[in-house]
């Protein structure tokens, strides 16, 4: 299981959010991007 305390879990979920855009489908819900950003903040 990987762990948000191992750099480089934390380094990839950052590059996947960063990797976000208003036009991706959304795939965790009825959420748009910027809503799930402001989730994450």
């Amino acid at each position: 299981m990987k762990s948000m305390c191992n750099q480089l879990t934390r380094d990839e979920l950052i590059n996947r959010i960063h990797s976000l855009h208003e036009g991706n489908d959304a795939k965790w819900g009825k959420m748009n991007i910027l809503q799930f950003k402001n989730m994450l903040i």
